[in-house]
């Protein structure tokens, strides 16, 4: 049943290990324009293949084993794709692009990314070997292949039409959108004490030390944190006793009651190498359901946060703890502005929500 919906499928959304939210807004735009089916796949079967014989998982294992048939056969056949809509997301320099620019070489191509530097200076995959053929094969598959490009800021819109100078009219911004009907505001809460989330993998890029640190620094808030990652066993032994571990949570409805409780999410991420906040979809998740922003500067939250009084808390690296410090410090004491900003970030978010971002995924599909 399994493979005869990927065959009949006319839309395909190809991709690494992305988060299949991402493309919600894709899916109701392909109802919308009557494709007939849609299926995902990911073109790092193996890698999933692996972790399931690791944990026994047989619904993992079986999925894997599908994917990596037919992206053998499309390889070798790839008239196969003919007539067919593929989404790729796939980071730049992937050196599986080889592969996959012979398989789609018959399909429509739309690709899809988040990567804002384009210059070569900081790729998140970065082959050893053979990286100026790689890079050929790239760019002759983005300037050759692709038809339309389905980038999700104005920045990485920005980085692509210059470097491989795209026309414009073959470039759509389309953001990560989230489901109003699970993200939404509470119907009451308490304005004190003052809560404040943190949402993400529990690990240094993602500025967790950042967050222990307020709550060592302002006793009389309250700070949940949620995720999992090498940093959970760091949080439990700290005692801090205004600090509450949800851990892994399942669900996006049961995400979305965790952040109705509280009044603030911090993203306080920290650049690498290879790695910074191209989006944070917790921000718009969280500011849906009425929390104030408060962030690093990096791509995702500085195209996020346009509401001007918001932008107040999105800070430089080196200034977030102090500044978060002090805006924290006055919200606990200021209900008024509290509500009000409470209200920005809930009109702020509206631009991400399903229908708006459904929209711009028809006229990329259409």
């Amino acid at each position: 049943m399994a493979l005869r919906k990927v065959a009949d499928a006319d839309l395909l959304i190809l991709h690494e290990y992305g988060e299949p939210s991402h493309y919600v807004g894709a899916m109701s735009a392909a109802v919308a324009l009557n494709y007939a089916s849609v299926a995902q796949l990911e073109f790092t079967p193996l890698r999933k293949l692996k972790h399931a014989l690791k944990h026994g998982d047989h619904d993992t294992m079986k999925k894997a084993l599908r994917d990596a048939c037919f992206l053998v056969f499309w390889i070798l056949f790839p008239q196969a794709l003919k007539g067919k809509t593929v989404i790729l997301g796939m980071a730049p320099l992937d050196w599986r692009i080889a592969m996959l620019s012979r398989a789609l070489k018959r399909a429509r191509v739309i690709y899809h990314s988040s990567w804002t530097d384009w210059g070569g200076a900081r790729f998140a995959k970065n082959p050893p070997v053979l990286r100026k053929t790689i890079g050929r094969v790239w760019s002759n598959f983005l300037t050759r292949r692709v038809e339309r490009f389905a980038l999700v800021t104005p920045r990485v819109a920005e980085q692509i039409q210059s470097r491989f100078k795209i026309d414009r009219k073959r470039i759509f911004i389309v953001f990560h959108s989230y489901d109003q009907v699970i993200f939404r505001p509470a119907c009451a809460r308490k304005q004190a004490p003052l809560k404040v989330v943190f949402a993400g993998r529990l690990d240094d890029s993602k500025g967790v030390e950042d967050v222990l640190e307020l709550a060592r620094r302002l006793p009389s808030v309250e700070f949940g944190l949620v995720g999992d990652g090498p940093l959970k066993r760091r949080i439990e032994w700290t005692g801090l006793p205004n600090v509450t571990l949800f851990g892994r949570v399942n669900g996006r409805a049961a995400i979305s009651s965790i952040y109705r409780q509280h009044h603030v999410i911090v993203l306080p991420s920290k650049r690498t190498t290879a790695w910074e906040e191209l989006f944070g979809m917790v921000l718009v998740e969280a500011m849906a359901c009425g929390c104030i922003p408060m962030a690093t500067n990096h791509t995702g939250p500085s195209t996020i946060v346009r509401d001007s009084a918001l932008k107040e808390f999105i800070f430089a690296e080196n200034e977030f703890l102090e500044g978060a410090t002090a805006a924290l410090s006055k919200l606990q004491h200021d209900s008024v502005r509290l509500m009000l900003l409470t209200k920005n970030a809930i009109e702020d978010s509206q631009r991400f929500a399903l229908p708006e971002i459904e929209k711009i995924w028809i006229s990329v599909l259409r």
